[in-house]
């Protein structure tokens, strides 16, 4: 066994005029294949998902859409998965303000609609208790579901010192706020007594006259 040898596999497919000659080309099959050449301590395999889209010819091979490799990394229209989820798209796309239905996206639903309910992003990490902790979220406050008009707003989170807590939100008219959950104008820096507020030039060389 060497690599890219088929294993073995399930494929799925009905009455269509013709049985399919190989496993690829079934409807639909899950197919393991060897990752490396096999020996005494060498079976490594990775896993492929095929699908076939509608109006593909009987006997015609389906598409590889997703693959588990032998480390455990998922890709998802690729196969090739560098990292524990990859998910690639080919979209030509131009970038436009006013839609966010076009193009390469990732979606996070929430159906429910009740206002300034949430639909949210969390990073966590483990503490040196062994415990999981949230330490950053991203986080779309749904504050309007009316059909036609809904609206959101961003919220950023941020852990520190053992505490969760808002660090910046841009509302749905584009206002921001730093240390302000209602930011009064474009940018709204709330910050607190005693608090420095500071611009500062790094260069490591500065002349008379520089800004």
């Amino acid at each position: 066994i060497v690599l890219d040898d088929m294993l073995g596999g399930i494929g799925f497919d009905g009455s269509d005029g013709n049985a399919p000659t190989d496993i690829t080309m079934a409807s639909a099959a899950i197919i393991s294949y060897a990752s490396e050449t096999w020996g005494t301590s060498d079976k490594g395999s990775y896993m492929a998902f095929y699908t076939s889209p509608t109006n593909r010819d009987n006997n015609v091979a389906s598409t590889e859409v997703m693959r588990i490799e032998e480390d455990g990394n998922v890709g998802m229209g690729t196969s090739i998965p560098s990292t524990l989820l990859d998910i690639a798209n080919s979209a030509t796309t131009v970038y436009a303000a006013g839609t966010l239905n076009t193009g390469t996206r990732f979606n996070i639903n929430n159906l429910a609609t009740t206002d300034n309910n949430m639909t949210r992003l969390v990073f966590s990490t483990k503490d040196t208790n062994g415990s999981l902790q949230n330490v950053g979220g991203i986080t779309a406050i749904n504050t309007d579901h009316t059909g036609g008009s809904t609206s959101a707003h961003f919220a950023f989170q941020l852990k520190d010192a053992g505490t969760n807590g808002e660090v910046m939100r841009i509302t749905s008219a584009g206002n921001v706020g730093i240390g302000s959950a209602i930011p009064m104008g474009i940018l709204d820096l709330g910050v607190a007594t005693g608090a420095d507020l500071m611009l500062q030039r790094r260069d490591t060389s500065i002349v008379a006259n520089d800004l």
